[in-house]
């Protein structure tokens, strides 16, 4: 569909989302809508469709999805034990970049999440050189000094994702946020101008109440700490930005210690404050929290892993997005994660406690492992 000027990033008012709900019953799925690859890893998620329009949401079935890029995130909580992630994701690139899913596109925050996870992993720097000129290549907006979740390229190429409504055209807020960490990361003096540009797109997309709003995410506070990750790379300066979204971290977290009541918001938050080095005893509260709600056995170590003595947690909504159809139809997707993600951003946040520092890959890891070279 052509593309219309986008809708700035808003935060509607949160409501809880539906758990995905089998149906026996599926709408066909048109000829131009990218079909899911075979011999691809297990998929991380259970996307439930519903038809909106007429007098009520109608669903229309569960598909499973996430086959790419959250395999970064799982590797970037578990770099030792998820090693042969490691190969798995660098065969998936698409000339240096990454889908969400096979054959669905590649985009930039998809792309970032493989990035965090490789570099986690130990990947040296200097082989994902060519990952952080290709976002910029396709994706930057020198214009806007942001990046873009669909490519002003992308007609005609179809392993660039194509956009399915209005809303996902012109720069965004997490593609800005995660490509400028990636950038700041890979190949900072080469990118400089470039990172320099997303903090300050960053810094001017802050809501009045001292957080962000994503495209994507259904938590504020997995867009709050990529933005604060970025912004706290800035050797001076957003000391204003920071202050206010630590002010509002801490008024939003819950008597129990939780922010939202679930894992991933209360984790991103954890990660946020750990950042700016702040309320350590709100971070402490929180901990517990997300500890209480660990599901007591976690996976059995294969050879040479450590026991998980963390355990899991239960899959929480890790985006929500609708496609618009020539023919009127609205189809909303719920992407429910089956809960490696959700454990990901557990574990996180409890690594960055254990470790003493901001958060896991907040400095720069030197060297990297000879084995990726």
């Amino acid at each position: 569909m052509p593309d219309t000027p986008p809708v700035p990033d808003t935060c509607p008012r949160a409501t809880p989302a539906p758990a995905p709900v089998p149906v026996p019953a599926y709408l066909p799925v048109p000829a131009d809508v990218p079909v899911p690859a075979s011999g691809e890893a297990e998929p991380l998620t259970d996307v439930s469709v519903y038809e909106i329009g007429g007098d009520r949401p109608r669903p229309i079935g569960v598909r499973p999805e996430g086959t790419v890029a959250f395999y970064g995130l799982v590797l970037q909580a578990r770099p030792r034990n998820e090693r042969a992630l490691v190969p798995y994701l660098l065969d998936r690139a698409v000339d240096g970049l990454w889908e969400y899913h096979r054959g669905y596109g590649v985009t930039p925050e998809d792309s970032c999440l493989v990035l965090d996870g490789l570099l986690a992993a130990g990947v040296p720097a200097d082989r994902l050189r060519k990952s952080a000129d290709r976002l910029v290549e396709l994706f930057f907006d020198p214009g806007a000094g942001a990046f873009h979740s669909l490519s002003p390229l992308r007609k005609g190429r179809p392993e660039l994702a194509q956009g399915r409504a209005a809303y996902w055209a012109g720069p965004g807020l997490d593609a800005t946020a995660q490509s400028g960490w990636a950038l700041h990361r890979i190949a900072p003096d080469a990118h400089a101008e470039r990172i320099a540009d997303c903090r300050r797109t960053v810094a001017l997309r802050q809501q009045a109440d001292g957080g962000w709003c994503s495209r994507w995410y259904p938590s504020r506070y997995v867009p709050a700490y990529y933005c604060l990750r970025l912004l706290t790379t800035a050797e001076r300066g957003h000391t204003r930005e920071t202050a206010r979204a630590a002010h509002w971290l801490a008024e939003s977290q819950r008597t129990d210690g939780s922010w939202d009541g679930t894992v991933i918001s209360t984790a991103a938050a954890v990660l946020s404050l750990a950042l700016l080095d702040r309320e350590p005893a709100r971070r402490t509260a929180a901990l517990a929290w997300l500890r209480d709600r660990a599901e007591p056995h976690g996976e059995a170590p294969r050879d040479g892993e450590e026991q998980d003595s963390e355990g899991r947690w239960r899959g929480e909504p890790v985006l929500s997005f609708w496609f618009d159809f020539r023919d009127g139809r609205r189809l909303f997707h719920h992407c429910q994660d089956r809960g490696r993600i959700t454990t990901a951003w557990a574990r996180l946040a409890l690594a960055a406690h254990s470790a003493g520092h901001p958060a896991p890959g907040h400095r720069a890891d030197p060297g990297g492992d000879e084995r990726h070279r």
